[in-house]
Order: structure tokens, then C-alpha cells, then sequence
């Protein structure tokens, strides 16, 4: 998967946005580069544009990066993800408390897939007196926090669980998951664990939370880490729980163990990129010439550092976010100010794609045998951004299989090519609507209606009712995922940059 971030100039920038969906044979270092540099040849990237390279620990990920990526992106930086050394820190928790691991998979064993009997826990939490009953957060792997937060709920709701699991045992039949949760309920130890992770993981939710958010938030990452690990050390040493203080002496030990240069090749970026917050440069800033070269600043940034750094000594620099900072101060420095709000606001995590995992496994259901990679591309496309990826069925020369209507369909695509053409060339336009026997009249006045209603169906058919139905059988193709080879969504290629995408100024006239 390729991830692209469009430059930002100010604050109001997009999130990364999904540009391809790759398949790989073998994954190893020279496919995940080669698969790279054909991405950028085909949205022609330049290489210089490229400003952050953002993965996993993955061996192949760093041998792609030192063997090949490196020389070819000189201004980019190799970022290993800290949400995900934050999240693999957090698994010793897991490990370390057990019986709260297996009391937290089993209720979510009890209830993910059990709609009647989610109802009826709901039920039971109301005749118990629970102010705004929910349900628990359901823990997954690849969605970081999860798992804290459900404890959190657990220890919350523990007093009731045993009356609970007792009227289901009664009531609906005993079940082997039933039985074991019966047994946990009755260890003393566990209700204590279950609190003191919920009164202790406070700190480690929360950086969890800044590494992994969409917001902008490079200044802060060092630091978080830091204070991260100098929390968990002094747990360590003060708790009198020997689980806890084993927990936190654990995620301590391999926090400290990734934060160094061979384990996260960008810990000098993310130590001087501080230097750009005007609340941290008074505590951080030592050198320019470290900043400039960790930062790869270019020479027109040097005589404007002295000015930034008087900028901030006359008391401009108190304002929340520092990209409000470089927008206000842009016009005084202009070359330091453009730098600095590109890499203040560089993605720092890749929470996005370990998000995608969980969306795979929705899509390789039972009920998707025979997709094709195309179609699953297009289909995490539609995940990823239901809107876009529904205007692209809606205008794609696929539309007539997407309709309850295939000759109306048929006859709204061939109107909405005419009127294409009809905004480029008219008396082109002209000639096509009389030989498809379409009134000029009804193309200029009346298609735009047409097609809207034809995009607003197709919209809310994909989006909310049949989602399922994009599957591929053998003998049918799934249309809002195929992206034909068509000459009219080649023409939309080469507009967008995008297979089968045109804005729809360009088919709207």
C-alpha cells in the first residue's frame, strides 16, 4: 500500500490520502522499493518531493531504505512509526497480566457476535441502574488503545458481571466460555489487576493517542516518548504491585531499546524538529548548524534563523500551535516559514495502514471468493473514502451495471459523454447527440439532472445499503471496484492522476 500526503502550505491541509493499492509476489526490500519508484513514475512525483518515509520495524523496510530509497530521496527522512513501538510496549501489559488478557477476550468472545445476547446485557445494565448503558469497547490487535480502554470498562462494570454470566448460565445454557468466565470471576486477584491497569495506563493512553493521531503533531513526539519513559521507570520503582511493577519496567526497557539512532534511524529529525515549536526552542535549541543538517534546511533558511530566533526572544511566540506561528511570521522570514510548516506537519505514524489490516479481513470474507486485485483495490478505495470512491463508480462507464435500470443507465452514461464533449467540443457534441438521437436541448438542460439523480442512487447504494454486493462472482465483475481501460477513463487518468477519476467540473462542463 502507498500512501501520499500532498505538501502542505497552511493548516487546513487534507489527511493522507490512499493513492494505490500494490500486490506484491515476494516482499523483501527490492520489491517494496521497486513498487514505490513505479508509483512515483506514475503520479509523476518528484523526488525531491518526497519528505518522510513512514513504516513498521520491518526488516525489509529499513534494507529498502538503506539500500536503495535513501540515495534516490535526498530530502526525505526514514521514520519509524513510535505509535506502533508504543503499541508493541503496551503488549507487555499484556503479557505480564494474564488472567486480565483472558477475562478481556473471553467477554469479547461472550458478546461480539452475539447480537441477541448484547441486548440482553444492555437490558440487564438498566435494570441494574447504569447510567447510559453501552456495550464494551471491542479489543482489536490493530486499533492501539483498544485493549486499555476495555479494561477501563471492565473494571468499571466488574461488580455486575457475575450476576450476569450466572442468568445467561441459567437462563440461555451453560457454554464452555460461560464456565470459564464464571471461574475468573471468582479470583480476587483479578478485580484488583483490572484496577490498577485502569488507574496506572492513564499516561501510556494518552501517549498512545498523540502518536497515533491525524493531527500535526511532530513537535511533540520526542518529547512524548521521553516523558513516556521516565513515567514508566518511576512506576516501576514506586508501585507496590509486582505485576505492575514488572509491566512497566518491561515497556520502559523496550521503549529505551527503539529510541536509539539503529533502532529509529529519525530520532536526530524528531530531536532538532523541536527547534521549530517557538514554546520549546529556549529549551532545546543548541546549534543551528545540528538543526540545518538533521533538518536538511537549505542555505536561504541561514540568514533568517538569527531573525526567527529574535522573533521569539520579543515574546511573538505565544500562541498554542506553532504552524499559527510560521502563518504569521511568513511574510518576515518567507524561506525558514515555508519550511517549517512542510515539516511540522509531516506524518509521523502509520496508523492508517495498520487500520487497513482489519478492513482486509472484512473484504476476504466467505462472501468474496473469486475478487480479483483490482477490485480489491478499488473496494479499500470505497473504505478508505466512501464518497470519492462512490462518485468514481457513479461516473465510470460502469454505471449501467450499478442501476435498477440498465437502459436508463446506458442512456445517462452516453448523455454524459456527449455532454463532455459538448463543454470541448460543441459541434462535436452537437453531431454525437443527434446520431444517439438526443435533443441538444435535453443535453444541455436536462442531463445534469439526470445524472445527478443517477450519482445520488448509486452514492447511497454503495455507501449504506449493499456494500456486499461489490463482490466478484465468476461471472460477474464488481463495478464500482473495476477500473475500466476505457478511452474516456484514460482521459480521466490523465487529468486526476487518478484511474477512471475526473473532477466533475470536467464532465459537467
Amino acid at each position: 500500500m502507498v500512501l501520499r500526503v500532498r505538501p502542505p502550505r497552511h493548516v487546513d491541509i487534507p489527511a493522507p490520502q490512499l493513492v494505490k493499492t500494490v500486490y506484491l509476489g515476494n516482499v523483501d526490500h527490492a520489491t517494496i522499493s521497486q513498487a514505490l519508484i513505479s508509483c512515483m513514475v506514475e503520479f509523476s512525483i518528484p523526488l525531491e518531493r518526497i519528505l518522510a518515509f513512514v513504516t513498521d520495524g520491518a526488516s525489509y523496510m529499513a534494507n529498502a531504505w538503506n539500500a536503495v530509497l535513501c540515495n534516490l530521496w535526498s530530502n526525505c527522512v526514514h521514520i519509524r512509526c513510535y505509535a506502533h513501538v508504543v503499541a508493541l510496549a503496551g503488549n507487555t501489559w499484556r503479557d505480564t497480566f494474564k488472567q486480565v488478557d483472558r477475562f478481556v477476550a473471553l467477554m469479547k468472545t461472550l458478546l461480539v457476535k452475539a447480537p441477541a445476547r448484547r441486548a440482553r446485557f444492555l437490558r440487564y445494565l438498566k435494570e441494574q441502574s447504569v447510567d447510559s448503558p453501552a456495550l464494551p469497547p471491542e479489543p482489536v490487535v490493530t486499533r492501539w488503545n483498544t485493549w486499555f480502554n476495555c479494561v477501563k470498562y471492565h473494571a468499571q462494570h466488574y461488580q455486575l458481571y457475575h450476576g450476569f454470566v450466572e442468568h445467561e448460565r441459567t437462563e440461555q445454557g451453560d457454554t464452555s466460555v460461560l464456565r470459564e468466565l464464571a471461574s475468573l470471576l471468582v479470583v480476587e486477584d483479578l478485580h484488583i489487576d483490572l484496577k490498577y491497569i485502569a488507574e496506572n495506563c492513564g499516561r501510556l493512553v494518552t501517549a498512545l493517542d498523540i502518536l497515533q493521531s491525524q493531527k500535526r503533531q511532530i513537535h511533540k513526539v520526542y518529547n512524548t516518548v521521553l516523558d513516556l519513559i521516565s513515567w514508566l521507570e518511576h512506576l516501576a520503582s514506586s508501585t507496590d504491585n509486582v505485576k505492575g511493577s514488572t509491566a512497566a519496567q518491561s515497556a520502559a526497557d523496550k521503549l529505551r531499546q527503539y529510541n536509539v539512532k539503529n533502532k529509529q534511524p529519525a530520532i536526530d529529525f524528531l530531536r532538532a524538529v523541536r527547534a521549530l515549536d517557538p514554546k520549546q526552542i529556549g529549551a532545546v535549541y543548541t546549534d543551528y548548524e545540528t538543526v540545518k543538517q538533521a533538518l536538511k534546511l537549505p542555505n536561504e533558511c541561514n540568514m533568517e534563523w538569527p531573525v526567527y530566533l529574535g522573533i521569539v526572544k520579543d515574546g511573538f511566540a505565544d500562541v498554542e500551535d506553532p504552524i499559527q506561528f510560521w502563518m504569521a511570521v511568513e511574510d518576515r522570514i518567507p524561506n525558514l516559514a515555508k519550511y517549517a510548516m512542510v515539516l511540522l506537519q509531516l506524518t509521523v505514524n502509520s496508523s492508517d495502514v495498520e487500520g487497513s489490516f482489519s478492513k482486509f479481513g472484512v473484504l476476504f470474507s466467505a462472501q468474496h471468493q473469486c475478487l480479483k486485485d483490482e477490485n480489491v483495490a478499488g473496494m479499500l478505495q470505497l473504505t478508505e473514502d466512501p464518497a470519492r470512491a462512490a462518485d468514481i463508480a457513479a461516473r465510470s462507464d460502469t454505471l449501467q451495471q450499478l442501476t435498477k435500470d440498465p437502459l436508463g443507465a446506458a442512456d445517462i452514461a452516453a448523455k454524459t459523454d456527449a455532454l463532455q464533449q459538448h463543454s470541448e467540443d460543441p459541434p462535436g457534441a452537437a453531431y454525437v447527440a443527434e446520431k444517439t438521437g438526443t435533443p441538444q436541448q435535453l443535453t444541455e438542460d436536462l442531463l445534469e439532472a439526470a445524472f445527478i439523480a443517477a450519482r445520488t442512487s448509486t452514492l447511497q447504494e454503495l455507501t449504506e445499503e449493499h456494500r456486499s454486493s461489490l463482490h466478484c462472482s465468476k461471472d460477474q465483475h464488481t463495478p464500482a471496484a473495476h477500473f475500466s481501460n476505457s478511452p474516456r477513463n484514460r482521459h480521466m487518468e490523465q487529468l486526476t492522476g487518478f484511474p477512471g477519476v475526473a473532477p466533475l467540473s470536467s464532465q459537467l462542463g
